[in-house]
């Protein structure tokens, strides 16, 4: 079992919360939410706990408070894999929604549903991001012919 450090904006995100409480996948989620207009969140996180760092983004993640950026650099600045589940079913980066900070940490961004989600926590690599530290990415669930090659 996957212990999973899921960030979320925890006034707008409650709906998601519960599609991932009830999921019946094989994880941990310890979930951390965040507010716009708080002043100062203190959570206590533990990255050592954790095996893969889940962010869910949604029109109003970008906004979130100081102390979520803060969060999200020691993540960043750790060897934890970074997975970006864009709400609006985005397949890849969502620059429209996703935080710039979460643009070139290698992270991956995917579309939030079940089927993506059971597909990272069995697919992802936990040494890709320190062999590709730059960019954003996207795993390609079903391979096309020429990706093959």
């Amino acid at each position: 079992m996957k212990n999973v450090l899921v960030f979320f904006d925890e006034e707008n995100n409650l709906a998601e919360i519960d599609l991932l409480k009830n999921s019946n996948v094989d994880a941990q989620f310890n979930f951390y939410g965040y507010r716009i207009n708080a002043r100062e969140q203190i959570q206590n996180l533990d990255l050592d706990e954790n095996e893969i760092c889940m962010v869910i983004v949604g029109e109003s993640t970008r906004f979130l408070a100081s102390s979520f950026v803060a969060d999200l650099r020691k993540v960043i600045n750790s060897a934890l894999p970074i997975l970006c589940l864009n709400i609006n079913e985005c397949i890849g980066l969502d620059e429209a929604n996703c935080p710039r900070i979460l643009w070139d940490c290698g992270a991956i961004h995917m579309p939030f549903n079940k089927e993506s989600l059971i597909y990272l926590l069995q697919e992802v690599n936990y040494q890709d991001r320190n062999q590709n530290s730059k960019g954003s990415f996207h795993l390609r669930q079903h391979p096309r012919p020429f990706d093959l090659e």
